[in-house]
């Protein structure tokens, strides 16, 4: 496992910690999520290309 750094706006990080979760625990979530998405996107382009 890697560690990573990432710089948030202030109003970013107040509205996750207005949402009363940990900013670790968010971003790991929003990351896991942005790369779901990206490998769906990636399978579809490749299946549309097959056709």
């Amino acid at each position: 496992m890697k560690t990573i750094a990432a710089e948030l706006s202030d109003s970013d990080v107040n509205f996750i910690r207005s949402l009363q979760r940990a900013e670790r625990d968010f971003a790991m979530e929003a990351i896991e999520e942005k790369i779901a998405r990206e490998k769906r996107n990636s399978l579809n382009e490749l299946l549309a290309e097959g056709y």
